[in-house]
């Protein structure tokens, strides 16, 4: 008897869990799918052919050689004023000789980019949760898409931006103003004084 209530326990629990674990797993297909589409779409990358849900989310060279190619092919830069990452950063990355390296490569890049702290390896190593995983991958593509999206030179909008930075400087009691005019002047003349 006690058999026979344990698999009627088992399976009230199968069948009140089941539809969870197909749905988790409806999830990360259509989540993976996503991704793998703006990776061949946005990035143009060669070897999208080698990423699958399983290389996607997992340490491994599959994951680490889609970093490389994205930090390589859209983040190095010619000038040095304007560099993402210190000039030997990428070329250390281009002769390291193991995963370890990379990962720590990857990890630095990665946190002057932004996109984690500089104490997320399991991060990097896709060793952390699904979500964690998805919200790394998709600002790291959003920063690219923005990257690649940008016409001007890195040089001229760094120079825009400085220029930008300078005058608000200057005027920043102009801009940063505690005084607050809730209407406009003809509105307060015909207003009587107690009201304002």
């Amino acid at each position: 008897m006690a058999s026979l209530e344990r698999t009627t326990e088992v399976m009230r629990l199968t069948t009140t869990f089941a539809p969870f674990q197909i749905s988790n797993r409806y999830m990360e297909a259509t989540v993976t799918n996503t991704i793998l589409q703006r990776v061949q779409n946005e990035l143009k990358y060669p070897s999208v052919l080698r990423l699958s849900a399983r290389t996607l989310w997992e340490s491994g060279n599959p994951r680490y050689d889609l970093f490389q190619y994205i930090l390589v092919t859209h983040f190095d830069t010619k000038d040095e004023d304007c560099a993402f990452f210190p000039s030997q950063l990428l070329t250390s990355l281009r002769s390291a000789q193991s995963n370890d390296e990379r990962e720590q490569i990857y990890l630095r890049c990665f946190s002057l980019l932004g996109l984690c702290k500089p104490t997320d390896l399991s991060l990097i190593q896709g060793l952390c949760s699904l979500e964690q995983n998805v919200k790394l991958l998709s600002q790291l593509l959003d920063l690219t898409e923005t990257r690649i999206e940008c016409q001007e030179p890195l040089p001229v909008a760094v120079e825009k931006d400085q220029r930008l930075i300078s005058q608000v400087a200057l005027k920043y009691e102009q801009v940063f103003t505690t005084e607050v005019k809730l209407f406009s002047n003809d509105l307060l003349s015909k207003m009587p004084k107690h009201e304002v």
